[in-house]
């Protein structure tokens, strides 16, 4: 598909099923399909609305350059899979998702100078976010029901208080750089996290699982109702 726009399957009465989808535009994108969607070859879009009735995915060469926002949505539980393959490339201006399933995204290539910019609402039922560059958040809210798990050369999620809202299950985060993250809930440590520096802030307690692992290079700040980190024999 090719156009200055393209908008199509957005009406709620039509109908737009494809094998695989690869689109060219300067201008908006705007596609919702009835089916899974799967991207390949090289597609463009000065902003890109995404909406599927499945799964979101793309192939191993595929390639989305999107000069704005690209926002996907999987309905009915459908994951969204995006440039976590070595062939594949992926570069968004910012991102939003939204699904009740899991979400793991690589963006392949900084966009600018901010990396991975997430916007608006996003919501996942888990959440693996890769960056080549940083992880920052300008959005209205980031609710995951499990794990959120972020990798980024420095990761901001929340820090700007009361116009943003960050929420998740449980944390995982790995950088080289500052890790600065305000979580309005409970804070939940999983897995291996890593950061040259940590600021970490919850409204509520701050706690690390049994197999969990945290190491900070530097100073690592801890704010919660309570603080209980490294007491676990496992």
């Amino acid at each position: 598909l090719a156009g200055t726009a393209i908008t199509l399957g957005d009406t709620g009465t039509d109908v737009f099923n494809a094998g695989s989808l690869t689109f060219t535009s300067a201008g908006a994108v705007a596609i919702s399909e009835d089916s899974a969607s799967e991207l390949s070859g090289v597609s463009t879009a000065g902003s890109l609305t995404l909406t599927s009735a499945a799964a979101i995915s793309d192939t191993t060469t595929a390639s989305l350059a999107v000069t704005g926002n690209a926002s996907f949505t999987a309905n009915n539980g459908g994951s969204i899979t995006l440039g976590e393959q070595t062939t594949d490339s992926l570069s968004l201006g910012s991102l939003t998702f939204n699904t009740t399933g899991a979400v793991s995204i690589t963006e392949d290539s900084a966009t600018g100078v901010a990396g991975t910019s997430l916007t608006g609402t996003s919501t996942a039922g888990s959440l693996v976010l890769t960056s080549t560059g940083a992880i920052t958040d300008v959005a209205n809210g980031l609710t995951v029901a499990g794990n959120a798990s972020f990798t980024g050369t420095s990761i901001t999620i929340n820090d700007v208080g009361a116009t943003e809202a960050f929420d998740a299950g449980s944390l995982t985060f790995t950088s080289a750089g500052a890790v600065g993250i305000t979580e309005d809930s409970a804070t939940d440590l999983a897995g291996a996290s890593t950061a040259a520096s940590l600021t970490l802030t919850s409204i509520g307690a701050i706690t690390d699982q049994a197999t969990a692992s945290l190491t900070v290079a530097g100073n690592a700040a801890l704010s919660g109702a309570s603080i209980t980190i490294g007491d676990q024999a496992g």
